[in-house]
């Protein structure tokens, strides 16, 4: 599948009347501290969602898997799982923070050219009323080597992905706030005045 049939794919999947209007989400490149981010939120008492991708490599590599990212359904898999962690919240009247959406899967899909799988287009569809993010929270760059054993990118390339995720939950759409590189308090800070400054109608 070329990128004009999946940017269209894309398109279909937030094009719908959605009415889940309860979660941000926190999107970036590797490396970049969204899963400190998650922690210290969940700590101050609000309900999260952690990131699919991690807790998949790390499931991989435990079953002596070498280079997780490259086997054939990876994407495939995170988005599935990603689907099931939301679907398991979706009575949740509290606001939900998510580390990444399916839309980061479909981005990593574009970014590497792999191909759409028929299973993706499936879960495309079950998402298509369910995806709706108040408020994208672009993690930007520490300006650190992030490659390790769960991440295969250096950071020219995580950079080059933040980019990439920026463009595309603009393009569709979506309210993008970017976070800078500071402390982890002071991101979490930040992250919590925009969301109150939002819910109070600021």
């Amino acid at each position: 599948m070329n990128k004009c049939k999946l940017f269209f794919l894309i398109i279909v999947v937030v094009s719908f009347n959605l009415y889940s209007s309860n979660k941000y989400v926190l999107t970036g490149g590797p490396g970049v501290g969204k899963t400190a981010i998650i922690t210290g939120l969940e700590l101050m008492g609000e309900v999260v969602i952690p990131e699919v991708a991690i807790d998949y490599i790390n499931f991989l590599l435990a079953n002596n898997v070498q280079n997780p990212w490259f086997e054939e359904d990876f994407e495939d898999k995170i988005m599935q799982l990603q689907v099931q962690r939301e679907k398991k919240l979706s009575a949740v009247k509290n606001r939900i923070f998510l580390d990444r959406s399916p839309v980061d899967g479909l981005v990593y899909t574009m970014f590497y050219n792999k191909k759409m799988s028929e299973n993706k287009e499936k879960i495309i569809d079950r998402i298509s009323s369910s995806n709706d993010y108040k408020i994208v929270f672009l993690i930007e760059s520490l300006g650190k080597d992030v490659k390790s054993e769960q991440r295969a990118e250096d950071l020219e390339t995580a950079i080059h992905l933040e980019c990439f995720l920026e463009e595309t939950y603009k393009k569709l759409g979506f309210v993008v706030k970017r976070i800078p590189a500071a402390s982890l308090n002071a991101r979490i800070e930040m992250i919590k005045n925009i969301v109150e400054d939002y819910e109070r109608g600021n």
